[in-house]
């Protein structure tokens, strides 16, 4: 099997762009607990905001 070398660059930004996907994983994992919708109702005459 053959084997292109790769730039200093490109070996950085592989790196880089791996870093930043777990990152954003975790991120969404995190997130999942909180997911979900408000709603606003009004009650009576008046409200309060």
């Amino acid at each position: 099997m053959d084997f292109l070398p790769l730039s200093d660059n490109a070996i950085r930004q592989a790196i880089d762009s791996a870093a930043i996907f777990m990152e954003w994983r975790r991120a969404v994992a995190a997130a999942r607990p909180y997911c979900g919708g408000m709603y606003f109702k009004k009650e009576g005459a008046t409200s309060t905001w």
